[in-house]
């Protein structure tokens, strides 16, 4: 019944070497690397502009 305890078909020798990285988990990491060059960059951004503005008073 569903077969939840059935063992996995054996892959063959060489199409993935162990460790290696995966499409989602490539795609992941350059999603999660993107989201933090955009979150630093608006921190400059917004430390700029606040130190314009603390400047010219």
């Amino acid at each position: 019944a569903g077969g939840g305890g059935a063992p996995r078909p054996a892959e063959p020798e060489g199409r993935w070497p162990r460790g290696g990285v995966g499409g989602a988990e490539a795609y992941s990491l350059v999603l999660s690397g993107g989201t933090a060059v955009a979150v630093a960059g608006l921190a400059v951004r917004r430390r700029r502009q606040r130190q314009r503005v603390g400047g010219d008073v």
